[in-house]
């Protein structure tokens, strides 16, 4: 089951969302973890996300499409309230394909409503010339 929350869904114990060129997934993380604790396999095809000494992955999967694995990075951000996050930023090797879902056989986007929300979200990020493309992708 998913979550639509400002154009991120929810899956489980991470959020995701996506522009025409990027996939973001983010797991909140406790404070204590550092890089060095930090174990991310990233393919061109698949991720495995890891807390050492920590059990089962943070996610482990085959993604929804094919992605620039040279490109793709992880990192460990901290917002004001002192919180940590994970997050993966995985560049797209088709730049103009929708994602139903971030990892294959997690719960995709499905309803129209959902899919034009994720879509106009992602679509407020990018120039007019880029936007009018997408919009008639979309509609084709």
């Amino acid at each position: 089951r998913y979550e639509m929350m400002e154009g991120w869904c929810q899956v489980g114990d991470y959020a995701w969302n996506q522009s025409l060129s990027e996939v973001l997934l983010s797991f909140n993380i406790g404070p204590d973890i550092s890089s060095k604790d930090v174990d991310c396999e990233i393919t061109a095809t698949s991720l495995c996300l890891k807390i050492k000494n920590r059990g089962d992955p943070l996610v482990k999967g085959r993604l929804f499409d094919k992605i620039i694995a040279d490109e793709s990075f992880w990192q460990i951000e901290r917002n004001d309230k002192m919180e940590s996050y994970l997050v993966v930023e995985l560049q797209k090797f088709n730049k103009l394909a929708f994602w139903r879902s971030a990892i294959v056989g997690h719960p995709e986007i499905q309803e129209a409503t959902n899919i034009e929300s994720h879509l106009a979200h992602s679509l407020k990020a990018i120039d007019a010339e880029t936007r009018k493309i997408a919009e008639e992708m979309k509609n084709a």
